[in-house]
């Protein structure tokens, strides 16, 4: 009989283990992020992709420039999110989940995007649902033109 319990809990342990390991697996696959290379400089940005499929991004925003940048990005789903202050030579990330439509990108210091340091970025799939909050609360919206400048 002990031996019998002890065939059954080493066989309930073994499938528990299994079931973790598979889910564990399963989980990192969905975990997967698109990375989008993004350069800053007077007065321009740079995308090292026009275009990607929705899910979680990071951009990582690399300041080539010779003053300070920041990136705010807004779009379908998305209120603002934007970068901490990026020094010259500095390169700062931040990840966001995307849905699809077209996304605009722009550093919203001073005029530098008026100056032309703006672009956007289309994401194919399903749109999500819109956002209420944003990661920056004390940049005011901006006018009509969807770059909050």
């Amino acid at each position: 009989m002990r031996k019998r319990i002890f065939i059954s809990v080493g066989a309930v342990a073994a499938f528990a283990l299994a079931g973790a390991a598979v889910g564990a697996l399963a989980g990192r696959s969905t975990v997967a992020k698109t990375t989008l290379r993004v350069t800053e400089r007077e007065y321009k940005i740079s995308l090292s992709a026009t275009s990607l499929p929705a899910g979680t991004v990071r951009l990582l925003v690399h300041n080539a420039g010779h003053v300070a940048h920041r990136l705010t990005i807004s779009g379908p789903g998305l209120s603002k999110a934007t970068t901490p202050t990026i020094q010259p030579g500095a390169t700062k990330s931040l990840t966001v989940t995307l849905g699809g439509g077209s996304f605009q990108l722009w550093c919203p210091l001073g005029s530098h995007a008026a100056a032309g340091m703006k672009t956007s970025l289309s994401v194919r799939g399903a749109a999500l649902p819109p956002s209420t909050t944003s990661t920056d609360p004390a940049m005011a919206p901006g006018g009509g033109d969807g770059y909050g400048y």
